[in-house]
């Protein structure tokens, strides 16, 4: 069952898509409300392709109360922000680079020459990720950003599934920015993964995106921490330098060992964080703030 969305629906009792079924969002300002949405196993929402007009096109945009991610079940948008021009030495659209270079949003791309500028809201994401730079030569365009995908939800919002924007990766050329996951919420629950991540293809690597996550910090504290994994930094073999994209919370909450996120971590207030035992596994943190001091007062591990 393939479900195309080119409007906003009415305020819905319930929404679920299910067996296997594709949502697709056409469209910006398109949005679907209800007050319970459910995406079961096996079913996708995602967007059309790339798109090259220099406004933004189409996002993935959620009204709800309760939003419920089911393990197996996708939000998936990559490669579906900006478009890759094909024309010789072709600018990528959004925040691209030149020739060869990857796109920049949260994170700069690499690049052997001039790499785009980092835009955006860090707190409220909501632009596409930026393509990459093309090759010299035509023919060859730069690898899309990861697309925009908006939960607005007023209870709780559960991932047990994964929720993915990151870049494409380039045609011999640049390869696209990881793009936006914004989610507001009271509570967010569960297991999965979240991703708004650069691509990697041995040429301009695309920086991170952007992904932000406002829940409530009273509500949320009254639950367990998720075992949820953020990631915004490129694939650990990033050519040229590609720099991680960011991570906003409202609260330190998420800073629990081990600790599995990627990116940069722009929790307001944070200077410090004190330990007993700290183990990192598989994950690329930068705290920006000046004068940033880590205490680990036992047995500090990366694996």
């Amino acid at each position: 069952v393939f479900v195309l969305l080119t409007n906003s629906t009415f305020y819905l009792g319930s929404f679920t898509i299910s067996n296997t079924a594709t949502l697709v969002f056409s469209n910006w300002n398109s949005a679907l409300s209800a007050s319970n949405v459910t995406i079961a196993t096996g079913s996708t929402v995602t967007l059309p392709p790339a798109f090259t007009n220099f406004p933004m096109s189409n996002n993935v945009y959620f009204i709800c109360s309760n939003l419920t991610l089911a393990a197996g079940a996708t939000i998936n948008v990559n490669g579906k922000g900006y478009a890759g021009f094909s024309q010789m030495n072709g600018f990528g659209e959004g925040g691209g680079s030149g020739t060869y270079g990857g796109g920049s949003y949260g994170g700069k791309g690499g690049t052997l020459g001039s790499s785009g500028l980092t835009y955006g809201s860090s707190n409220a994401p909501t632009a596409p990720g930026s393509a990459g730079g093309a090759h010299v030569s035509p023919g060859y365009p730069g690898g899309a950003g990861g697309g925009a995908v908006r939960i607005d939800a007023t209870g709780a919002v559960l991932i047990d599934g994964t929720i993915t924007a990151n870049g494409a990766i380039g045609n011999s050329s640049g390869s696209g920015s990881g793009g936006a996951i914004f989610i507001t919420c009271n509570t967010v629950a569960g297991s999965g993964t979240v991703q708004a991540r650069g691509a990697f293809a041995g040429w301009g690597t695309g920086g991170g995106g952007r992904i932000a996550v406002i829940y409530d910090p009273t509500a949320q504290g009254l639950i367990a921490v998720p075992s949820i994994v953020y990631q915004t930094a490129p694939p650990a073999n990033s050519s040229y330098s590609a720099d991680v994209g960011t991570l906003f919370f409202p609260d330190d909450r998420f800073l629990v060992t081990p600790f599995r996120h990627s990116g940069q971590w722009l929790v307001p207030g944070t200077t410090n964080w004190i330990v007993n035992n700290l183990v990192v596994s598989n994950a690329w943190i930068r705290f920006p703030a000046d004068e940033f001091i880590l205490t680990v007062t036992n047995e500090l591990r990366i694996v």
